[in-house]
């Protein structure tokens, strides 16, 4: 039996809405920046020009139009490594 509650209809939302995760730019201030743009090279296998990129100190997406679960587990992943990032809902569509 599914329940249609306010707090059904807020899960079904999240898990339907389309995330993004956004790399801020920074690192854990333990981290050297080449120790740094090496893990974000092993954890997702991108170029070290796209790792440096990553940590210039501007906001980048690093993943989209992803779901809420998928995006977690990136902001996870990133936080292992002590890169810092955040989940964003995609903005909707312009029609």
């Amino acid at each position: 039996m599914q329940t249609n509650t306010p707090a059904a209809q807020t899960r079904n939302f999240m898990q339907e809405k389309k995330w993004q995760v956004v790399i801020t730019g920074s690192y854990d201030a333990s981290l050297h920046r080449d120790d740094a743009v090496l893990a974000l090279i092993k954890t997702f296998r991108i170029n070290e020009q796209t790792a440096r990129t990553l940590l210039d100190g501007s906001p980048h997406i690093l993943k989209k139009n992803i779901d809420l679960v998928t995006a977690d587990k990136y902001k996870q992943a990133l936080k292992n490594i002590g890169i810092h990032s955040r989940v964003e809902p995609m903005a909707a569509p312009r029609h």
